[in-house]
């Protein structure tokens, strides 16, 4: 169980940024830029078949060791990605909190990007995903992500929040 518990974790860490966006917060500021690495955080759920019984999953993650960044340029409309961070993942299986800390993962894929208003659309290998700008000023943005993926047959769904700053 334990393994099946960090391969389902693992595959969230992978993906990255969401949450809901009230419109309340500045989202005027410069996309452009260099943007480094200050949080990332995770939610999700989902039903794991395991020899036969469904088990519901929930599970949070926070970064740790964040040491990344990207770098958002204009013609062509690009957004690059290195470095990589941690996260300490607790899920929560039948009732019981297991954790589980996950080193050197990687935010975002490098991707094309396109801004329409607060929806930021992010183009990678074909695939396109949407994430929300919550906050964008100068000197810091967080934007969010809702990511849905099969993983080993069973529908999972993340929701992870990144914060950047100048």
């Amino acid at each position: 169980m334990k393994k099946l518990f960090i391969l389902f974790l693992l595959s969230f860490s992978l993906l990255a940024c969401s949450s809901d966006d009230n419109g309340s917060n500045n989202t005027s500021g410069n996309i452009l830029g260099t943007w480094n690495g200050v949080s990332v955080d995770l939610s999700g759920s989902t039903n794991v078949d395991f020899q036969g019984q469904n088990f519901d999953v929930n599970f949070v993650g926070e970064s740790y060791d964040e040491d990344f960044s990207i770098l958002v340029t204009e013609n062509p409309n690009v957004i690059s990605s290195t470095g990589t961070y941690s996260l300490e993942l607790t899920a929560t299986i039948l009732g019981l909190p297991m954790s589980e800390n996950v080193e050197d993962l990687f935010l975002l894929e490098d991707s094309e990007w396109s801004r329409n208003g607060n929806e930021l659309t992010l183009t990678a290998q074909g695939q396109s995903q949407t994430a929300t700008i919550i906050e964008l000023t100068d000197n810091s943005m967080t934007i969010s992500l809702e990511v849905v993926q099969e993983i080993m047959g069973n529908m999972v769904t993340a929701d992870a929040i990144a914060v950047f700053e100048k």
